[in-house]
Parts: C-alpha cells; sequence; structure tokens
C-alpha cells in the first residue's frame, strides 16, 4: 500500500490486466484522472477527470492495456492506494471482493473515454480501441471506419456512443481474448454499425459473447 501526503500528486502506470484501488481519508476531495495516450508513445498528453472521492474509496480496472492514473490527495485529507490484479468475487470466496463505501449524495464513476476518432479505413485490426466503460465517438471521417471492444470478460459492460455529424461507424470484437468474439448473432469478428447520433450498450454474459442494444 502506497501513500500520498497532502497536497501530494502521484502518477501511477498501472499495467495491462490490473486494477488500481484507491482510498481517500479525512476531509476535502481527492480527484483521480486517466492519462489520454499520445499516438506516438506511452507518455500521456493529457489527463481526463474520472473519480472525486471524500472519505471514500474507489476501484478502477482491470484495464486491457496499460493505463496512466493521476492521483491528487486534497488540503485535508490522505489518499492510500494499491496496484494488482483484478478482483474477483467467487462462490467459494465472497469477501475477495472489496466493499467500496460511498458517503451520502456520492456516486461511483465510470470510467469515461472522451473525443475518440474511429480508425480511417475501418478493418479490425487497427480499429481505435474503446479502453473506457464509456467511449464517445466524435470523430468518424467516412463510411465504416472502425472502433474496436476490448476482450470480453463475464460481467463486462461497455458503452459506445457515435457522436459524429454524419457518417456510421463500425464497432467490431476483439481479435483477441476466445479469438471467435462476436457481437449479437453477427458471427465471429463480425462488424457492428453504430449509426451517427446512436449509443450502443454491449454486455459479456459469456466469455466470446457481447450484447447489444442501439439506442432509439
Amino acid at each position: 500500500m502506497s501513500l500520498i501526503a497532502r497536497f501530494g500528486t502521484a502518477d501511477i502506470q498501472v499495467p495491462a490486466g490490473q486494477s488500481i484501488v484507491i482510498g481517500s481519508f479525512g476531509l476535502g476531495t481527492t480527484k483521480v484522472y486517466y492519462g489520454q495516450q499520445s499516438t506516438s508513445g506511452n507518455v500521456p498528453t493529457s489527463y481526463a477527470l474520472n473519480s472525486q472521492l471524500s472519505g471514500a474509496s474507489v476501484t478502477l480496472g482491470p484495464f486491457a492495456n496499460g493505463q496512466a492514473i493521476r492521483i491528487e490527495a486534497s488540503q485535508a485529507g490522505e489518499v492510500e492506494y494499491v496496484v494488482g490484479a483484478a478482483p474477483q468475487l467467487t462462490q467459494a470466496n465472497p469477501a475477495q471482493m472489496p466493499t467500496i463505501q460511498m458517503g451520502v449524495g456520492q456516486r461511483f464513476l465510470a470510467s469515461v473515454h472522451n473525443g475518440l476518432v474511429a480508425h480511417a479505413g475501418g478493418g479490425q485490426a487497427a480499429g481505435t480501441l474503446c479502453d473506457a466503460d464509456i467511449n464517445r465517438f466524435i470523430t468518424v471521417a467516412t463510411a465504416a471506419d472502425s472502433g474496436l471492444l476490448p476482450p470480453s470478460v463475464p460481467g463486462m459492460e461497455i458503452t459506445v456512443t457515435n457522436a459524429a455529424a454524419a457518417n456510421s461507424m463500425n464497432l467490431f470484437p476483439s481479435a483477441g481474448g476466445t479469438g471467435t468474439e462476436q457481437i449479437n448473432a453477427l458471427g465471429a469478428n463480425a462488424a457492428y454499425a453504430i449509426a451517427a447520433g446512436k449509443t450502443a450498450v454491449l454486455s459479456c454474459a459469456v466469455a466470446g459473447q457481447w450484447h447489444a442494444v442501439l439506442s432509439a
């Protein structure tokens, strides 16, 4: 367990497949940011606010890819954090799942990646990864430009919004994972179309299969 003192800031790189558990103690608001990765390297070029904690804790991840996290401790509290394997709830040992205590009026915040650009030319291999719980595409330059889901894990739920002005985008399942992943009954590795202005909510109950619901 690592400690951040008051007014302290920590930049943490969470490896692929790992989670981070953050606890905020005392008064004031601790801010947690996601690093937005540049296209040319792993150094974050900007940070987006993900969570605000006050006397509470939160578990973020596991992340399909490595994720940069920045934590800013408040002036009147201290923060502890630990990076490790994703906690799993099992029938044999339900205590493995950590308890998250929220204060009155507080909410658990899902991870968000805004401003995504669909991959020009489309296709599964180079589709823009939807690496957050809520993913918002603002640029789909040409019809069928693509996005890509992470490998499916039972219990996952991902939201993908096509906020582009005109063009439909193609959303592909991961080529990894089970190797034969699919969305609805489209078949292995087939694209799921999300028209401009539409949002798809995808859930996974069994590895390899996503079920998608498209907004009206």
